[in-house]
């Protein structure tokens, strides 16, 4: 299961995205906990008391805060972290480059921008499930591809 965060104070945004990743996700059968945080420093505390996440999506303008910043907190408890960028400007594109973002979001984004978000995520960890616009029966799981090894004989390590 993926564990991903959201942090971004716009509640209606948040009900948007949900439903999103919630339609990419679970068509495609992968498990995943999205734990919403309205302020950088909710999620701050969540982290320092062991929250850990695969994924955060951060919002740059968020409140009086500033998500770059909080970024680079981030970093300093977490370097592996992925960290997707959601803006409502793209202005602020190469003020991240140096936190090494998986990518970088401008709102309001379609289901395809939030796939092809999506898809960088998995594929930087080779999911056998990734994101995919190829319909669900050219998918393997790995369980399938071990037992097609075992059937052929074939040896693997």
């Amino acid at each position: 299961m993926y564990k991903i965060a959201l942090c971004d104070d716009d509640t209606f945004f948040y009900v948007y995205f949900e439903h999103l990743l919630s339609k990419l996700l679970s068509n495609k059968a992968i498990s995943y906990k999205l734990d919403y945080y309205p302020t950088t420093t909710s999620l701050e505390i969540a982290i320092r008391q062991g929250s850990f996440y695969d994924l955060i999506f951060l919002d740059i303008l968020i409140d009086l805060d500033n998500g770059i910043d909080f970024a680079r907190q981030i970093r300093t408890l977490d370097q592996n972290v992925n960290i997707i960028f959601v803006s409502s400007s793209s202005d602020y594109a190469l003020n991240c480059y140096d936190l090494a973002p998986l990518h970088y979001l401008v709102k309001p984004f379609n289901i395809e921008k939030l796939e092809t978000a999506l898809n960088r995520f998995f594929e930087k960890y080779n999911v056998p499930n990734c994101v995919s616009r190829f319909p669900a029966k050219f998918m393997l799981s790995r369980f399938q591809i071990f037992s097609i090894l075992r059937s052929t004989r074939i040896k693997y390590t």
